[in-house]
């Protein structure tokens, strides 16, 4: 697969294979500048390839619904925004119809449900723009 940005001379990412298997996490950990996020935003399906495809079991990306695979796939960017709003609401951006054990999942599944708990009005305490009250 390679991806080049409008206008640009040469590719940000030049014949690129990965394979992940199933259940496996991936982690994009390299230099500024390498294509770290070019490559999640691919994946993620914010960009489609120049050349070549994205997979997932076989299936090019550019058939699944990106409803679906908003629902599968995760970026985590490098730098952490949290909205005005309390922490459930934060949560809840990802996936506005999250029920409220669906969000103690998520906050259990990456081990800070406890410490969110904690907070005097738990997960609706009020974070306010970039977590200014945490």
């Amino acid at each position: 697969m390679t991806f080049t940005y409008d206008g640009a001379e040469r590719p940000a990412l030049h014949d690129v294979s990965l394979s992940v298997a199933p259940g496996e996490r991936l982690a994009l950990v390299g230099p500024t500048g390498a294509g770290k996020s070019t490559l999640a935003k691919l994946l993620s399906r914010l960009y489609d390839p120049s050349h070549g495809h994205v997979s997932f079991d076989d299936v090019d990306l550019r058939l699944a619904s990106l409803d679906s695979l908003r629902q599968r796939v995760v970026v985590v960017p490098q730098e952490g925004f949290l909205f005005g709003g309390t922490v459930r609401d934060n949560i809840r951006v990802a996936r506005p119809g999250a029920t409220d054990a669906d969000v103690a999942e998520a906050l259990d599944a990456i081990g800070v449900l406890a410490r969110f708990e904690e907070l005097p009005d738990g997960l609706d305490t009020e974070v306010r723009e970039r977590g200014s009250r945490l």
